[in-house]
């Protein structure tokens, strides 16, 4: 019995369950290093995106995307690649079919040696339809909450999705053969690259994921209970129609609450066209800002408060400058944009300086790099001829963040300010909560300590969960 999976390759720059790496060591038993690789949907290309591993280098996209906010983001991240980005909705057949939109685009299918199907439902359907169109390597999104065994297969546009094994045997007879599973995705190549996959386990019970597989258990007069929280949350039963293959067994349910759902979901979308997405974004920051003032000694600093201290000390200090470790999405310095004439950001997570980059690049004083900022910081520091704000947020937080050498860099960014000519700089460190001692952040003691040995002629002081160092005019 092989106990060895591609699995055992797993790493993530840009993908969610280690896709990344085992993209790399399948394109590296088949001996492909270049081509055209296409995923839908896209997104913003590179949240949790399979295929921007390839992209970013060297390879040509096609990224498709049928949401128009989200394609308008899609189009400011590759703007830099060879990339073709399309606002399209991929359907299973006809003009809008992914043979018939790669043909419009004069794409050779010779030259497809990579895809990626995503696009919450109609997988199967899209896989179905393929006919003249057969890369090496096809990556495709199932239902990761359907047990292993069951071959289930939704209605197209159903948002519902197929089971793994549905997929598995429509692959098998197209011509291609399983060699690895994530939790939510199923790695296909062409059969006659069999032989390059002998040393580790391919069959299909053997890379079955069931971890978030979410049992429901009865006791002997019906009442029930879940083994776990389910994958997706819990709303209306679904309705059997949507169901074109398999057995499931269907709870009767009120159609008035389901036609109430379905309005609500249409009321959404209609509601954000008339008020506006951004209009939406600041009631909802400031009704949080207003309950965060109310509370007593809120345990994190608000976003906003966090604004306004940089907007007090920029004018205190009459500061020009705004230096930012941890990018994000890039929400800090777009606030900010307008208030100071040069803004840095710094961020080492792939995807988060994509998304940072993308949405800040048509302000020409805002400088966006990728890297550890304890490294990146250091060369910004080089050509700085000014005090500058000096905003501290890079940390790593879990899944979504990046990790360098240790989980802050806080005491490396620290002794790269301070060892600058420059003496009148300020600094606002976030997170003071996490200075305890442990996952390499030091104490709030042991920091102040570090600051007062190597940069005496500042002062320290402490607002919510901020630490403010400051010159200090007495010395």
């Amino acid at each position: 019995m092989k106990t060895k999976t591609l699995n055992d390759c797993k790493e993530n720059i840009f993908s969610q369950y280690g896709e990344d790496g085992i993209t790399r060591e399948i394109l590296k038993r088949l001996n492909v290093s270049s081509g055209i690789c296409v995923e839908f949907g896209a997104w913003d290309g590179v949240a949790l995106s399979n295929a921007a591993i390839l992209w970013t280098n060297g390879w040509k996209g096609v990224l498709i995307e049928s949401d128009s906010q989200k394609f308008e983001t899609l189009k400011k991240v590759v703007a830099d690649y060879d990339c073709i980005p399309l606002n399209k909705f991929v359907t299973p057949a006809g003009n809008q079919s992914l043979e018939n939109i790669l043909i419009d685009q004069n794409i050779n299918f010779e030259d497809i040696k990579f895809i990626c199907i995503d696009i919450d439902g109609n997988e199967y359907h899209i896989l179905k339809g393929l006919t003249s169109l057969h890369p090496p390597i096809i990556v495709i999104e199932y239902n990761h909450t359907i047990p292993p065994e069951l071959n289930i297969v939704s209605r197209e546009d159903a948002f519902f999705g197929s089971s793994a094994k549905a997929l598995v045997e429509l692959a098998d007879k197209k011509g291609y053969m399983i060699v690895a599973m994530t939790k939510n995705n199923c790695f296909f190549v062409d059969k006659k690259f069999k032989d390059l996959f002998t040393d580790v386990d391919t069959t299909f019970e053997g890379l079955a994921d069931t971890t978030t597989l979410t049992y429901l258990i009865t006791g002997y007069k019906g009442a029930y209970a879940f083994s776990q929280s389910p994958a997706f949350g819990m709303g209306l039963p679904l309705e059997k129609e949507l169901i074109e293959n398999g057995s499931l067994f269907f709870l009767k349910h009120s159609p008035i609450r389901i036609r109430w759902n379905y309005t609500k979901d249409a009321i959404k979308p209609i509601l954000k066209r008339i008020i506006g997405v951004k209009n939406i974004e600041r009631f909802r920051n400031l009704k949080s800002y207003t309950v965060w003032k109310m509370k007593k000694n809120p345990l994190m600093a608000h976003m906003l408060y966090k604004r306004k201290i940089f907007k007090k000390y920029k004018r205190l200090y009459n500061l020009d400058t705004f230096i930012e470790t941890g990018t994000a999405g890039g929400g800090t310095v777009l606030a900010l944009q307008k208030i100071f004439k040069n803004l840095y950001t710094i961020e080492l997570d792939p995807t988060l300086y994509h998304r940072g980059k993308a949405e800040t690049r048509q302000y020409d004083n805002i400088k966006c790099f990728e890297g550890d900022s304890g490294i990146v910081l250091k060369q910004i520091l080089k050509d700085l001829k000014e005090p500058a704000l000096f905003w501290l947020d890079a940390h790593y937080s879990g899944d979504g963040t990046a990790r360098g050498v240790s989980d802050t860099p806080i005491v490396q960014e620290l002794q790269s300010i301070f060892w600058h000519k420059i003496k009148k700089h300020v600094i606002v460190i976030d997170d003071m909560r996490e200075f305890n001692g442990t996952n390499d952040y030091p104490t709030l003691s042991e920091l102040k300590t570090i600051i007062s040995s190597i940069a005496p002629e500042y002062k320290t002081s402490q607002s919510s969960d901020l630490l403010i160092i400051e010159p200090d005019v007495k010395n």
